[in-house]
């Protein structure tokens, strides 16, 4: 997958590429997604991942074509109810490091808030990082969405609560194709009962 350090974007339009299909932008020092990205209507694959890129705009609703949104080690952490329209959507990876320190560890990450009816992308197979923080209003609300992305292999879910267990047992239950499952709690000495889970998805590692 071909990095693009030195040519523009407007190099590119002159260059017929109207019709790109994977557009791999990681590692560029931009701030802000430019506007030619978002007509590329033809892109299946997109990645922002270690870019300074700090918002997705409303345009993003526009690549109904994108497959892989990669916005790994950004600094967005919300994503606008435009991503909705994304229904061939099948990886949203976001999340941005608390510090850069030489040890990460689980809780050294930020998620991302979701729209509400995230479950309405019905094609995700990996969702990672969601934050579910309750002080965003909606927290109780997109655990139960995540129930309805039953094509989801791969889930990732940070700033769970103790009273968030049964609403998350419930969803997972719908998760048949899950196999792999990572949760962090809003606090190290909160846990979550997670015993109960029955049936466990078949795949489930």
């Amino acid at each position: 997958m071909d990095r693009l350090p030195n040519a523009s974007l407007g190099e590119l339009f002159r260059c017929g590429s109207r019709l790109l299909k994977v557009l791999d932008l990681g590692g560029i020092p931009l701030e802000t997604i430019p506007d030619e990205v978002f007509k590329l209507i033809h892109l299946k694959y997109l990645s922002l991942r270690g870019t300074k890129v700090k918002m997705v705009p409303k345009l993003i609703g526009k690549l109904e074509n994108l497959e892989t949104l990669d916005l790994e080690n950004t600094y967005v952490i919300e994503l606008p109810d435009e991503i909705l329209r994304l229904k061939k959507l099948r990886h949203l990876l976001l999340f941005s490091y608390k510090s850069r320190s030489f040890y990460i560890e689980f809780r050294d990450f930020h998620g991302f808030k979701a729209p509400s009816q995230i479950g309405s992308l019905q094609s995700l197979q990996a969702l990672s990082k969601i934050d579910v923080d309750q002080r965003s209003g909606c927290g109780i609300s997109i655990v139960k969405e995540l129930g309805r992305l039953t094509q989801l292999r791969t889930l990732t879910i940070k700033n769970l609560r103790r009273e968030d267990g049964a609403t998350l047992l419930s969803s997972i239950e719908n998760l048949s194709n899950l196999r792999k499952l990572f949760v962090a709690t809003t606090k190290d000495d909160e846990l979550l009962d997670l015993q109960s889970l029955s049936p466990i998805p078949p795949f489930l590692q």
